[in-house]
């Protein structure tokens, strides 16, 4: 964090809320596009679609550990919930502005 603003290319949250427990500090962020991964994945389903196609899979498994990766890297955050419900969907040319 500089000046206030984070020193990543990653989208800012709508609603940051930071908390203490146990000597632990936990954050929980809210998108705009509220469009989660998990989304996608019900959306096929109920759509009678079936399971995500492989390659859908694999494009976001790519995408999510190469993100992992990169904040990992900077060695300032650890993402300790990973899960589908915690990725949140933006359409490309939100993610190209980002440096995605």
């Amino acid at each position: 964090v500089e000046n206030g603003e984070l020193s990543f290319p990653f989208p800012r949250p709508r609603c940051f809320v930071a908390f203490a427990d146990g000597g632990l500090l936990g954050m929980t962020a809210a998108s705009k596009s509220g469009l989660t991964l998990v989304d996608l994945v019900n959306a096929h389903r109920i759509g009678g679609g079936g399971p995500v196609p492989e390659l859908v899979a694999m494009h976001y498994a790519t995408r999510m550990l190469m993100h992992l990766e990169s904040l990992h890297g900077q060695g300032k955050i650890l993402h300790c919930d990973v899960k589908p419900d915690n990725w949140v969907l933006m359409a490309s040319a939100v993610a190209n502005e980002l440096g995605d």
